[in-house]
């Protein structure tokens, strides 16, 4: 419900006015993603990556599950299967990273008592 092309054009010109806040452009990310601009998108979050060319593996490094996830679902609703998958794939394996450190930290603090 809504126009998400005016709302992603809104985030945007809020997000021209503080380009430090990354709430602003972590909104205009997600509303872009919504619209189907993938390219302005990931140039937008690549603002905040370390390496600007390689921003797909950078995010995927930092383990940045929220784009992933709604880049999967932008994939998904324009039928890009394999794509969407592979995105969908990276998010399931950074929280199977996520438990195994976790029990990691158990053992860990199990030696140390």
């Amino acid at each position: 419900a809504g126009n998400l092309k005016v709302a992603s054009q809104f985030f945007d010109c809020a997000r021209q006015l503080d380009l430090a806040d990354r709430y602003l452009n972590t909104k205009s990310v997600l509303y872009l993603l919504r619209c189907g601009e993938i390219a302005k998108a990931e140039r937008i979050v690549g603002l905040f990556a370390r390496e600007r060319d390689r921003v797909s593996d950078n995010l995927n490094e930092m383990q940045c599950s929220w784009y992933q996830n709604n880049l999967g679902d932008t994939l998904l609703g324009m039928k890009l299967y394999r794509q969407c998958f592979l995105q969908f794939e990276n998010v399931e394996k950074h929280f199977e990273e996520f438990e195994s450190d976790q029990y990691e930290f158990h053992r860990y603090c199990f030696r140390k008592m």
